[in-house]
């Protein structure tokens, strides 16, 4: 309920808003961040903030209930991290973070293998040309190649994405994937996040599309995400790969 105002230091500013203890002090927020329905409402106001000035300033966000306790901690701050906030603000200006995530149908893509690889196109050939007797060993060996050729498929399109994509951003970095579990029906085999010239959005949805509407039918399903806040790339550790 709290406006929220711009406090100034040097050439930055940030956004801040009083926020009253007995929600935000330590010993309240550790039970408070417990509370799902308390939790979803203030992180809601906070992203909604963070909407709000994304498309009229370069925004470094910080994590939800970030807390000082008085001005004085917050200009120390400002004066401990000034050129790391300068450095990383330049990078980041007319730029946007953006989201794509690659999902596979498993049983949708165990399919239409045969499209993707020459080697089960084979196997399947000379399974038909063979006696039964042979054909069974065949089968067996079949069974293992498709395999092989699912795990192969699934990643070599998550890295074709990831590179497309890649040749269209400033910076990407990629999250770890959950554990593959057999019985789950969509697969997720790409987490990406890509740092994007605002010049450069119109060309990268387009990829994204292309390559969803390539792989169409096929078992792989493509999720855009964004403009986000650029999380992702609030430190300057991409930066010094960059350089490197």
């Amino acid at each position: 309920g709290k406006l929220v105002r711009l406090y100034p230091y040097r050439s930055l500013a940030a956004l801040v808003c009083e926020v009253p203890l007995d929600e935000f002090g330590q010993a309240a927020i550790e039970a408070n961040l417990a509370d799902m329905a308390w939790l979803e409402r203030r992180v809601r106001a906070h992203q909604g903030v963070l909407d709000a000035v994304l498309p009229l300033a370069t925004l470094l966000p910080m994590k939800f209930a970030t807390i000082y306790f008085d001005m004085a901690r917050l200009d120390n701050l400002f004066e401990e991290q000034f050129e790391e906030f300068e450095t990383v603000l330049e990078h980041l200006r007319g730029h946007q973070e953006w989201g794509v995530k690659v999902y596979i149908d498993q049983a949708l893509l165990l399919e239409h293998i045969d499209d993707y690889s020459s080697a089960v196109q084979e196997l399947r050939a000379e399974m038909h040309s063979k006696s039964q007797g042979a054909a069974y060993f065949l089968a067996r060996r079949l069974q293992e190649v498709v395999t092989e050729e699912f795990e192969r498929v699934s990643f070599a399109v998550a890295d074709e994405t990831h590179g497309s994509l890649g040749d269209l951003s400033r910076a990407t970095l990629l999250s770890a994937l959950p554990p593959a579990a057999p019985d789950e029906a969509e697969r997720l085999v790409l987490s990406g996040v890509y740092l994007v010239a605002q010049a450069n959005t119109t060309p990268f949805a387009a990829a994204v599309d292309e390559l969803a509407e390539r792989h169409a039918g096929h078992g792989f399903r493509l999720e855009i995400s964004g403009p986000w806040p650029a999380y992702n790339f609030v430190d300057l550790a991409w930066l010094q790969e960059e350089r490197s």
